[in-house]
């Protein structure tokens, strides 16, 4: 029979794993200071991306890290610190950390983990200034079409020069 800190730390591990596994990035920060009422305004708006938050101890943290092969961002897992999981967008979810960030100074965000690439403090500051997926698109999608407009344009006014140069030897003819 095991002991129940036995059950729960390994139970806390795969937990960590199948929420890696499960999502597109994670985040790791530091909550030291921070209102638990703050905390818990801070997991429903993540809630409502589709992100989870979750707090483990650090030496199940770090070695489930070290496990799998991520052994640069254990050094990140010091003091009070958790994980935040991004199921969908991780720039949606760095926006979010941000956003909160500014009403409360306690919260740090120490790196985290996005397309297999680690992050460090600056590279999650310079994702969540990015603007919305949404945006991206749209700015995509218009760059690639203003090529395209300039050229029907072009050829439609080739064929009006046309048609005016028809129409003026048929005047001409006329007369």
């Amino acid at each position: 029979m095991q002991k129940i800190g036995r059950v729960i730390k390994e139970t806390c591990e795969k937990d960590i794993r199948k929420n890696i596994d499960g999502s597109n990035g994670f985040f790791i920060v530091k909550y030291s200071g921070v209102a638990s009422a703050s905390m818990s305004a801070l997991r429903q708006s993540l809630r409502s991306s589709k992100s989870r938050m979750f707090v483990a101890k650090n030496s199940v943290s770090k070695r489930v890290l070290s496990d799998i092969g991520l052994a640069d961002i254990s050094n990140m897992v010091q003091g009070p610190c958790g994980f935040v999981f991004a199921k969908d967008d991780p720039a949606l979810v760095a926006k979010l950390l941000y956003s909160f960030k500014k009403d409360n100074k306690n919260l740090e965000v120490e790196g985290g983990l996005f397309a297999k690439k680690v992050l460090n403090k600056k590279d999650v500051s310079i994702l969540a200034a990015l603007p919305a997926k949404v945006v991206l698109h749209t700015k995509l999608v218009t760059t690639l079409k203003v090529p395209i407009c300039n050229y029907v344009f072009a050829l439609s006014g080739i064929l009006k020069k046309f048609v005016f140069v028809l129409d003026q030897i048929k005047i001409k003819k006329e007369a």
